[in-house]
């Protein structure tokens, strides 16, 4: 998991109620895609 994701995910858990409307990055982050496609189930 790149270390942006995980700093947002650590966000997001810690804060349940907080919006996040700024997302686009994150979606559109090769690495980031590669890596979850890759611990997708077969």
């Amino acid at each position: 998991m790149s270390t942006r994701l995980e700093r947002f995910t650590h966000k997001a858990r810690s804060e349940p109620h907080t919006r996040f409307n700024a997302l686009m990055g994150m979606l559109f982050d090769p690495d980031g895609l590669r890596d979850s496609f890759e611990r997708q189930r077969a």
